[in-house]
């Protein structure tokens, strides 16, 4: 239940408010109970906290992290403007900001850019889905529907263009 998740995560950040991993686990659950507003709220406060010269890689994966869950919730919103500004900050790559920015060069009429993005992101996807493949078809599930995702923005690109 995302909301008993929440509730614990918030508790345990009132004990550790810079607990960096909780603080990640708790915009998940606010993603998943379609808090975005908040979320967003919650990582601009965070990364505002944070210390940002930390010269300890994990560190900054950590920070990384927490800003790409502001370009996650502010896709959702729409809010391309800030889409575009996290967008340019954030370096990690996986489905989510993958997803995020291909929409992104899609809105823009980025056609190169669409097309580089799409496919590091079907790239990312196949490298974990062949793994997951071995393993289950519950692990292998949501790299599935990742792929048909991003099948489906193709198609709309193709259609559009």
């Amino acid at each position: 239940d995302w909301n008993n998740a929440l509730i614990c995560y918030e508790l345990q950040l009132q004990s550790q408010p810079m607990d960096i991993f909780c603080h990640i686990k708790m915009f998940e659950c606010q993603r998943s109970l379609v808090q975005y507003s908040v979320m967003i709220r919650n990582v601009d406060g965070l990364l505002l906290n944070l210390p940002q010269n930390s010269n300890d890689p994990n560190s900054q994966e950590l920070i990384e992290e927490v800003a790409c869950c502001g370009l996650q919730a502010a896709w959702r919103l729409g809010d391309w403007k800030q889409v575009e500004q996290r967008a340019a900050t954030c370096k990690t790559h996986n489905f989510e900001t993958g997803l995020a920015k291909c929409l992104l060069y899609l809105r823009n009429g980025e056609t190169e850019s669409f097309k580089k993005e799409l496919e590091a992101s079907r790239s990312n996807i196949l490298s974990n889905l062949s793994s997951a493949c071995g393993e289950s078809y519950e692990r292998a599930y949501p790299y599935i529907i990742h792929t048909q995702m991003l099948c489906d923005l193709q198609l709309w690109f193709k259609a559009a263009g």
